[in-house]
């Protein structure tokens, strides 16, 4: 996998001046995806994995500051078994404390990916998707809103 910002670079016509702008939402990531027949396997050998890696994102308070957070690390733990209760769970986590827990509910993983939630956020999204030619690798975006600020960002792991 790989991952990178969305940017707009441009020079000014009249001043020549460059200028560049990076929204703190336009994190990506892409890979080679896991073709369907290989999820679908693993999916019916009910196959568990722990993936882990890194993880980019930034913190917007409430007062809409932006920070961005290092030291980025992804645990995560896909059960591909589709009975169960919580097929995805484990956490992104950053720099200073900050710790994003990261769950799910029956059917989550699915051919094209999964989906979950940050378990103590008042609205959030971890979406997901299955990397190299046997569920190799995840990859995916995350956010989360929480009282006093939000959360944004990309995660990958292989296991």
């Amino acid at each position: 996998t790989q991952w990178g910002y969305w940017e707009i670079a441009y020079s000014e016509p009249g001043s020549g001046k460059d200028y560049h702008l990076h929204v703190p939402g336009a994190m990506w990531i892409a890979g080679i995806q896991t073709p369907a027949s290989a999820v679908s396997a693993r999916i019916g050998a009910s196959f568990t994995g722990t993936y882990t890696g890194k993880a980019e994102g930034v913190l917007i308070n409430s007062s809409g500051n932006i920070t961005k957070l290092t030291g980025g690390t992804t645990n995560i733990t896909v059960d591909f078994d589709p009975s169960a209760s919580i097929p995805v769970f484990g956490s992104i986590n950053f720099t200073g404390g900050h710790s994003l827990g990261v769950t799910s509910t029956t059917g989550a993983v699915t051919t094209s990916g999964f989906n979950a939630a940050i378990s103590t956020a008042s609205d959030s999204n971890v979406s997901g998707t299955f990397f190299g030619p046997d569920v190799n690798g995840i990859g995916g975006n995350f956010s989360a809103d929480f009282t006093s600020s939000q959360y944004h960002g990309v995660f990958a792991g292989d296991r």
